[in-house]
Formats: structure tokens, sequence, C-alpha cells
């Protein structure tokens, strides 16, 4: 899920400890499921941003999936892309809650 900046080292960079740092928000605080997470990161490094896609883009999450806003079309990523209509989704739905990193 990581990608290490040079695989003939095992060290971290800073985006990756943003990264996993985010990626734990997203699975202890906000109980997304693993799957749902491996299908976000594929659709973002495929579609959006192929280099550390939870580092760069501003998760959203409704507590069952994760959402990005792009180019104002607000984006299923765990459901492979699915466009949202965003006014009915946050209407319905109430706010999607950003995720939200808590330094210790």
């Amino acid at each position: 899920m990581i990608e290490l900046p040079d695989d003939s080292q095992n060290l971290l960079s800073f985006i990756n400890l943003v990264e996993i740092h985010v990626l734990d928000a997203i699975r202890r605080d906000h109980r997304i499921s693993l799957h749902k997470v491996r299908i976000a990161i594929d659709f973002i490094k495929k579609v959006l941003t192929p280099d550390h896609p939870f580092a760069y883009h501003k998760l959203e999450t409704d507590g069952l999936d994760l959402f990005v806003e792009e180019y104002g079309q607000l984006i299923n990523v765990s459901q492979a892309g699915q466009l949202v209509l965003g006014a009915c989704c946050r209407h319905i739905c109430g706010a999607l809650i950003g995720i939200r990193l808590v330094m210790p």
C-alpha cells in the first residue's frame, strides 16, 4: 500500500509517514474496510495521482466509503470512481467528515 522511496533500502520518507498516518486514521478512527481502502488507492493511482495517493488528496468519508472532490465533482474512490451528486449526498447522508490528522 505504501511505496518506499528506494526499494534497496528499508527507509520511509516524510511523505510515507503522512500516508501511514492517514491510513491509520481511515482504518482506526473511521473504520473503513481494508478492501475499500485498496480500491480507493488503486483508483486514485490510476486516474488521479499515481504517487502517494493519501498524501495529496483531501479525503472525506460518510463512515462507509471514501470520497475525493476533484474538479468540482465528488468522486466515490472506494467504489472505483462512481460520481456522486454532492448536494444530494450531503443532504441525505449529512455532511461528509474529512479525514483529520491528529498528531500525538
